[in-house]
């Protein structure tokens, strides 16, 4: 089947599994100027940089640990759905000893956060670390149940 110029050409979707009609493609204007790319961002030192995004997952025990850099997608945003979903805990007692810790580094524009998952269940939910709270000695948080079991599968 062929189309005209001005024609939209149907489109699967994001799933890939129906199809839609898709507005024309527009040119892009021309120019002369060689620091602009292809889809109208400049190259080089004036653009924007790109924020980079890389999360670390480490599991510390008596024995040794293991670490492990994650870089499928998905895996990503559960682990940062575990860390944006810590709440701050009025648990006080003093912490676990013996036994695993997992620690994640989640490292943005050249700045690091870590925080701390334990293997203990308080109050409904798994016993963490913020790292970053300025009380962190004496603040526990709370992440989902499943978060250190999820955290440690990935290692």
């Amino acid at each position: 089947m062929e189309y005209e110029a001005n024609e939209s050409i149907p489109q699967p979707d994001r799933s890939g599994s129906s199809y839609s009609s898709a507005a024309p493609v527009s040119t892009l204007p021309e120019t002369s100027d060689p620091e602009i790319i292809s889809n109208g961002e400049k190259s080089g030192a004036e653009q924007e940089p790109i924020p980079e995004l890389e999360v670390v997952v480490k599991r510390d025990s008596l024995l040794g640990g293991v670490e492990k850099t994650i870089t499928d997608e998905a895996q990503i945003r559960q682990v940062l759905m575990f860390v944006d979903g810590m709440v701050r805990s009025d648990y006080s007692s003093n912490p676990p000893t013996g036994g695993e810790i997992i620690t994640v580094l989640i490292t943005r524009n050249q700045s690091t956060e870590e925080y701390t998952f334990f293997d203990n269940q308080v109050e409904g939910g798994g016993l963490a670390k913020n790292n970053q709270d300025a009380d962190v000695k004496n603040t526990w948080y709370l992440a989902d149940a499943g978060a250190y079991t999820y955290l440690n599968s990935l290692l």
